[in-house]
């Protein structure tokens, strides 16, 4: 994989991180604010941008968790059992997992990675 393609998806991967604390606290302020004193101030416009970019960002959390399990599914280097715990961390903790996994499994992917094998026996 290109290390053009590693950084696009490690942006996508981060997004909803840095939207859970950066977007939804601002939304909330403003409302707070909006309705402090009963009147209703966000522009319609601001709070329209704010409803796609929420969107926008729940269909990305969506789309990575199937990318993602389907990355792991096909990832030869991960043990079966450490597979379905990548599973169950993508489906329930996805936007903390999927940066995690990005990480470990494709930012630092070793282009001479091999499929891990059993460990050979040796009669004594």
């Amino acid at each position: 994989m290109s290390k053009g393609k590693k950084i696009f998806l490690g942006v996508l991967a981060i997004w909803p991180v840095f939207y859970l604390f950066v977007g939804v606290p601002f939304l909330l302020t403003q409302l707070a604010t909006a309705f402090g004193d009963g009147v209703a101030t966000i522009p319609d416009s601001t709070f329209a941008y704010f409803i796609v970019i929420h969107i926008v960002t729940v269909v990305l959390i969506f789309a990575q968790i199937i990318y993602y399990i389907v990355k792991a599914a096909n990832n030869d280097a991960i043990e079966h059992n450490k597979k379905i715990a990548w599973y169950i961390g993508i489906f329930m903790g996805n936007i903390f997992a999927i940066p995690i996994y990005w990480y470990l499994h494709i930012w630092k992917e070793d282009p001479q990675q091999t499929p891990q094998s059993p460990a050979p026996t040796t009669k004594a």
